[in-house]
C-alpha cells in the first residue's frame, strides 16, 4: 500500500498558515523525501525463511543464556561481598563484647 503526498496541497496550506512560498515548497519537498526514506519496515522488507528464523531464535536464546549466567555470577559475587561484611561486623562486635567482659571482670578484682 503506497500513500502519495500531495505536495502542492501541503505547500498551499503552509502558505495559508503564514509561510513564504519558498519555505512552503522547501518543507513540502522535505516531507516528500522523508516519506521516501521512511525507516518503517514493511512486509516487503521481510523475507525470512524457516532456517533463518530458527537461527535467529537460537541466537536470541544463546544471548539470553549468556546474560542469565552473567547475572547469576554478579549476584553470587554480591552475596560473597555481603557475607564478608556480615562476618566482619560479627567478629568486630564479638571482639568488643569480649573486651567489655574482660574489662568488667578485671574491675571486679580491684579493691
Amino acid at each position: 500500500m503506497t500513500v502519495h503526498l500531495d505536495t502542492l496541497a501541503i505547500a498551499g496550506k503552509l502558505k495559508a498558515a503564514g509561510f513564504s512560498e519558498a519555505q512552503a515548497k522547501a518543507l513540502s519537498s522535505i516531507l516528500l523525501n522523508a516519506r521516501e526514506l521512511s525507516p518503517w519496515a514493511t512486509k516487503n522488507d521481510f523475507d525470512i525463511s524457516g532456517n533463518d528464523l530458527e537461527a535467529f531464535r537460537r541466537d536470541i536464546v544463546d544471548r539470553l543464556t549468556l546474560c542469565e549466567l552473567r547475572l547469576v555470577a554478579r549476584i553470587a559475587a554480591g552475596k560473597v561481598d555481603m557475607l564478608k561484611w556480615i562476618l566482619l561486623v560479627a567478629i568486630g562486635f564479638q571482639t568488643l563484647v569480649t573486651i567489655a567482659a574482660l574489662t568488667a571482670f578485671a574491675r571486679s578484682f580491684q579493691p
